[in-house]
């Protein structure tokens, strides 16, 4: 297991892999292969925890401090984000950190499925942005739902 604190006043972000972690300074990205595992252990708030199979981060190293800044994290191979009230599971899913979001995206022949606390499907979608600051969804696209009252 891998630690790195995100900041002192955000928390901390474990991560988790089996098979490769591999940083080309080239091309400014680090790639882990195999069950990777990432769980977010934020201050105040829901732990997020994120299934994928392959995760690449395009990290941009700043030649005046020296400082690497995280730019974008992609995964591949099947995604899925568990929080304490909601579960996503997506083909892929693009972290963006300037905005501390989490887009899942699926396929026609894998749409993104969202599950509640209880395991119970709301239904499936072409795409869900998730807000990791509030723990909502910002925006859903193409939403085919079961309706519960």
């Amino acid at each position: 297991m891998w630690l790195v604190p995100k900041s002192s006043s955000e928390g901390a972000v474990g991560l988790q892999w089996s098979k490769s972690l591999t940083y080309t300074a080239a091309s400014e990205q680090m790639i882990v292969d195999g069950d990777v595992v990432i769980v977010y252990e934020p201050i105040e708030g829901d732990t997020i925890r994120v299934l994928t199979r392959r995760l690449i981060a395009d990290i941009h190293q700043m030649p005046e401090t020296g400082v690497s800044r995280l730019e974008k994290v992609y995964s591949e191979g099947g995604t899925s984000v568990i929080g304490q009230k909601v579960r996503f599971d997506a083909a892929q899913a693009v972290y963006e950190p300037d905005s501390d979001r989490i887009v899942v995206r699926g396929t026609p022949r894998q749409p993104v499925e969202i599950f509640d606390e209880s395991g119970l499907s709301s239904g499936t979608y072409e795409e869900i942005w998730w807000s990791l600051k509030e723990n909502r969804p910002e925006r859903l696209k193409n939403v085919t739902g079961n309706l519960r009252q």
